[in-house]
C-alpha cells in the first residue's frame, strides 16, 4: 500500500478530504452542514441544527506527520473574528483503511493554547543557544506532545452544541 505524503502537490487533496470527512460526520449525526466557498478566509463549514448555527474551521494532517501547522498573519494572529459560535476541528487522517480522528474545540481555546506554546517557545533558547526569532510566523499543535490538551476534545462532537 502506498504511503501518503504532502509531496507532489497532494496537501490540498488531504485538506479537502479532512473537510469532507467532517461534513460526513456532521451529516451522519443529523446536523445540517455546508462547505463554505473554497479559500474563504475564516471558516470551512457552516453547521446548523434547530435554532443554532456554528462556524467550523478544519485543519487536517496525515499519518506520517505529528503536527497541525498554521502560519500567523502579519499581525501575529491566527484567527480573525472569533466568537462563541466559532469552532475548530483538527483532523488526523490515518492510512487509507483506518478512520480519521477528530479533535473538536472552541477556536478561542485552540488559539489560547497556540499562544501559550509560542510564549513558552520564545522563552527558551534555540538549538544553537540563541533566542528564537520572534518574527517567525509558523505555529503548531503536536498530537504527541500536546496530547494532554487534545484528549478532552477527542471525538467531542457535543462541544458544538448542535
Amino acid at each position: 500500500m502506498p504511503k501518503r505524503t504532502h509531496k507532489n502537490g497532494k496537501g490540498i487533496l488531504f485538506g479537502n478530504s479532512g473537510e469532507y470527512f467532517v461534513m460526513a460526520e456532521l451529516l451522519r449525526r443529523g446536523i445540517n452542514a455546508a462547505l463554505i466557498t473554497r479559500n474563504a478566509p475564516e471558516y470551512d463549514i457552516l453547521a446548523t441544527s434547530d435554532n443554532s448555527a456554528v462556524k467550523i474551521r478544519v485543519k487536517t494532517k496525515t499519518e506520517p506527520h505529528d503536527t497541525w501547522q498554521w502560519n500567523a498573519k502579519k499581525d501575529g494572529t491566527l484567527f480573525h473574528n472569533v466568537d462563541d459560535s466559532d469552532f475548530s476541528i483538527l483532523v488526523h487522517l490515518p492510512e487509507i483503511e483506518a478512520m480519521p480522528r477528530y479533535y473538536i474545540m472552541p477556536t478561542e481555546r485552540l488559539d489560547l493554547k497556540i499562544k501559550e506554546k509560542r510564549v513558552d517557545w520564545l522563552s527558551k533558547p534555540g538549538r544553537d543557544g540563541k533566542p528564537h526569532d520572534p518574527n517567525k510566523r509558523h505555529r503548531t499543535i503536536s498530537e504527541k506532545n500536546d496530547s494532554a490538551f487534545l484528549e478532552p476534545f477527542n471525538n467531542a462532537w457535543h462541544i458544538l452544541g448542535l
